[in-house]
């Protein structure tokens, strides 16, 4: 189970052992729901995240039309720096 190649201890044990192989099983359940659970909260975050680089994205380009380089370069970057921690994030997350 350490090492990642059992999953539950049910199922292997003496009668003695079994309400606390029954325990644990239970916990480790709850952990991989708890880590799904975060997994798929950390995806719909970075989705929601995107979304907003986006439009910052569509800030700067508006801004760099219309004349206003150092607006426009600035939103770009910020953009690009959210880019890269919300790809960060989503790869922890996977």
């Amino acid at each position: 189970m350490g090492r990642g190649e059992v999953e539950e201890l049910g199922g292997r044990n003496d009668r003695e052992m079994s309400p606390r192989v029954d325990e644990e099983d239970e916990v480790v359940g709850e952990r991989e729901k708890m880590a799904e659970r975060a997994r798929r909260g950390a995806a719909d975050l970075g989705d929601g995240l995107k979304t907003t680089r986006e439009e910052v994205q569509g800030i700067g380009r508006r801004h760099g039309e219309r004349g206003e380089d150092a607006e426009g370069f600035a939103l770009k970057e910020l953009a690009n720096e959210m880019e890269e921690r919300i790809d960060y994030q989503m790869r922890l997350a996977a």
